[in-house]
């Protein structure tokens, strides 16, 4: 069963073409798309714009969780707390800042969950 948010990236990189429907579209064995002669798009395009978008749901995936990484950490930086080791959860907050410039290669598997991708560790 192929998986749904496959799918989901398949047809937004159809939507970012103008093309809303499948008639006369097959699908190779891979299932990649495979237009027809004649179709406003070839297939070379719709694998390179799918190949964009996919990297792009990667990244942003990755935003997500630095983001909600920052956000578990906000108390931190609030004035009244007084934290020995603040310097080192500044530092931690501005790796995962820096993050996904600093490490952009994201791996993700076929579900589109990242895997293989090390976050910086949260200070003690």
């Amino acid at each position: 069963m192929e998986d749904l948010k496959f799918n989901e990236k398949r047809l937004q990189t159809l939507s970012s073409f103008g093309i809303d429907c499948l008639h006369n579209v097959t699908q190779d064995a891979s299932g990649m798309f495979v237009f027809p002669e004649g179709s406003s798009i070839t297939t070379e395009e719709f694998k390179k714009r799918f190949d964009e978008i996919e990297k792009d749901y990667s990244i942003n995936k990755l935003r997500m969780m630095r983001n909600n990484l920052l956000k578990d950490c906000d108390w931190t930086m609030i004035p009244d707390v007084n934290l020995e080791n603040k310097d080192e959860w500044i530092l931690y907050r501005q790796v995962l800042r820096d993050l996904p410039e600093t490490n952009p290669i994201v791996n993700t598997d076929i579900n589109g969950n990242i895997i293989d991708y090390v976050f910086p560790e949260k200070p003690n």
